[in-house]
């Protein structure tokens, strides 16, 4: 299709015949459901976080991610290269976001940083966290490194199931 829509604007043909033809595709999270994760679905998420994990304060810590995630709609490498320092009493800022296949820190998924709503439920959860002393990341690993994704599913699998639902962050 894309080589016939080349040729007619090249002029070599008049009309491409696949024109309509075409897949119906999904636009992945766009296309969900305004209710498919309620307020109350989110706190029952947070509260299976701090149930699964036992490690002392770590439960709050990944509940206070999935929150976050929840009420902002930051992206999960943005989440996990978040620092206190982005946090403001109103907004948060976005200057970084993790790419785990590199294992590197750069600019978010557009390449420029941006500013987000921190709304209050959000700022509620980051409270509700304790902090590890020297560490800046909002969300670290579970010994205070950086958070990737792989490390993140490891972290998330139980959860979910604990859930019940399949989710996808």
């Amino acid at each position: 299709r894309a080589m016939f829509n080349d040729a007619r604007r090249s002029g070599i043909v008049a009309s491409n015949p696949f024109k309509e033809l075409g897949i119906e595709r999904s636009r992945g999270r766009r296309d969900l459901p305004s209710e498919w994760l309620t307020a109350a679905e989110v706190d029952r998420l947070a509260q299976c976080a701090r149930e699964v994990h036992s490690t002392p304060g770590y439960g709050d810590t990944i509940a206070g991610l999935l929150v976050f995630a929840a009420y902002t709609g930051l992206r999960p490498g943005e989440l996990y290269a978040l620092r206190y320092d982005d946090l403001g009493a109103e907004t948060v800022e976005v200057r970084r976001a993790a790419d785990s296949h590199t294992r590197t820190l750069a600019l978010p998924k557009n390449g420029r940083a941006r500013v987000v709503v921190y709304p209050v439920k959000a700022r509620e959860a980051v409270e509700r966290m304790p902090r590890m002393a020297s560490i800046d990341l909002v969300f670290p690993a579970l010994r205070g490194g950086q958070l990737w994704a792989s490390t993140f599913l490891w972290v998330w699998s139980p959860v979910r199931a604990a859930f019940g639902r399949v989710i996808h962050i």
